[in-house]
């Protein structure tokens, strides 16, 4: 059992659950698959490019973005979360990390199903 299966958010409706960040391949990049009848909902991530990328969030594979375009000059990092949630998926969708380039970024996020 995990951190995620036992910690309780939002009066037990629901719960916090984790992935990792690791991707280096140019467009989209699929973090967290779908789920059916369910929203996933980013309540924080930590995104760390070895290199100039630009990226966004989108909402599954060739879906609408679902953030706007965040871009890195260089190596860096972006370390953001809002406990009532920063984006959501459509129901169903999977959460989708796009890279303008095949550059390696690394991290973790903070979701929940809806």
């Amino acid at each position: 059992m995990t951190y995620s299966d036992i910690r309780p958010s939002l009066g037990g409706l629901t719960q916090v659950r984790f992935a990792s960040v690791d991707v280096a391949t140019a467009g989209d990049n699929t973090i967290v698959a779908g789920v059916a009848g369910r929203r996933i909902q980013l309540v924080h991530y930590l995104l760390n490019p070895q290199g100039a990328v630009n990226l966004f969030w989108r909402d599954g594979a060739g879906g609408a973005a679902l953030s706007g375009t965040i871009v890195f000059g260089a190596a860096g990092f972006l370390d953001t979360g809002n406990a009532e949630g920063l984006l959501a998926t459509s129901d169903g969708n999977a959460l989708v990390l796009n890279l303008s380039g095949a550059v390696q970024v690394s991290g973790h996020i903070s979701y929940m199903l809806l």
